[in-house]
Formats: C-alpha cells, sequence, structure tokens
C-alpha cells in the first residue's frame, strides 16, 4: 500500500493529460535535483519516479491521473508537506 495516493481528474485527453503530467514530473526533477534518482516512462502514461527516500508511480487513465507514492519511514514524517505539494502541483496542471 502507498504511503500517499491521489486519484485527480483531469477533463481533456489522454494524449494532453500525459504530455501535462510528463512536464509536471520533469519540472519537479529539475527543481529537486537533490532529491529525484530517475524518473523511467513505463510506457506514454505511466512513470516511475525514483529518489532518495520515495518511489512513486504515475499513471493517466481517461479521466484522471493517479499518483501512488511509497515514502520511506525517515521520509514519512514529511508525507503532509510532500502530498500539499504534489496536490498544488496538479492543480496547477489540471485545474481543481
Amino acid at each position: 500500500m502507498a504511503t500517499i495516493e491521489i486519484r485527480h481528474p483531469h477533463k481533456t485527453n489522454t494524449t494532453d493529460a500525459c504530455v501535462r503530467t510528463r512536464r509536471m514530473l520533469d519540472a519537479f526533477a529539475e527543481e529537486k535535483r537533490d532529491l529525484v534518482k530517475s524518473i523511467e516512462w513505463v510506457d506514454d502514461a505511466r512513470a516511475v519516479a525514483r529518489g532518495r527516500g520515495f518511489e512513486g508511480k504515475f499513471s493517466v487513465t481517461e479521466t484522471e491521473v493517479v499518483v501512488d507514492i511509497d515514502l520511506s519511514f525517515l521520509t514519512r514524517p514529511f508525507k503532509g508537506k510532500v502530498e500539499s505539494r504534489l496536490l498544488q502541483r496538479l492543480v496547477a496542471e489540471f485545474g481543481d
């Protein structure tokens, strides 16, 4: 079970939602170079991000962006901050 589970709706087509998700992840990796080790796209609609104290799975469906993040024991105290920041980014890309 993921430490953080987010299902954020989008009102666009799947291709556009994938482009926006990729842009969001690329910006995060650029901003947080010290935390993000890799972002690997499994296919056009699914990515796995790994870094210091976390592994995140991102997928895009026809109606939502699904985020499942496992935090290590040492990073769990930051769960609220991580979840809040993710929601801010999702709202910036896809709206409420």
